[in-house]
């Protein structure tokens, strides 16, 4: 009797010990996964387009409701993984011009997307409306139609602002480019 009561409680334990084990798999895949995005004020963004060091920054504004702006944004995260691990100081950032209070229902879903999980670079929300307050700021001749592209670098006096999509190739030489200044 003992050994039976003995084998129910290793069985039961055996399997405790297993389905714990892909809870905490579960979890580990889902923190892995998750992606951050944090909200930005204009004056947030403003400040981010104003840092003087030696870094190239590379500031995209993009929507997930614009069809171009997705199409490019692998390029931009090949980009990344490129000259992150190169010698060259290069900031890429993600502006997302979505309205800000669909940060939870479509931004945050989107790189959650399994051929999006992996886009380590910093992510942002503007949760300024008020576009024609703060474009001018960015570029005086912004017309506001995205995807579009910040380049710059205070310290080198590099500024470059481009409206319109990249392919892959196009996008390597402008920061090729730029970086060789």
């Amino acid at each position: 009797m003992k050994k039976r009561n003995f084998i129910y409680s290793f069985s039961a334990i055996l399997v405790s010990l297993i389905c714990f084990s892909f809870i905490i798999k579960s979890d580990k895949d889902f923190i892995k996964n998750t992606q951050i995005v944090t909200p930005i004020d204009k004056n947030e963004l403003i400040e981010l387009t104003q840092k003087e060091d030696d870094s190239l920054f590379v500031i995209n504004f993009w929507a997930t409701w614009c069809a171009p702006c997705v199409r490019e944004l692998p390029y931009f995260n090949a980009a990344h993984k490129k000259y992150n691990n190169s010698n060259d100081k290069i900031s890429m950032k993600l502006i997302s011009m979505d309205f800000d209070d669909q940060l939870e229902k479509r931004v945050l879903p989107f790189f959650e997307r399994k051929n999006f999980s992996d886009y380590a670079m910093d992510k942002y929300l503007i949760t300024s409306m008020d576009y024609d307050n703060w474009m001018p700021e960015i570029d005086k001749d912004w017309s506001g139609s995205i995807p579009a592209t910040l380049f710059y670098n205070k310290t080198k006096n590099i500024y470059h602002f481009h409206e319109g999509d990249y392919n892959q190739e196009e996008l390597y030489h402008t920061i090729d480019s730029l970086l060789a200044l």
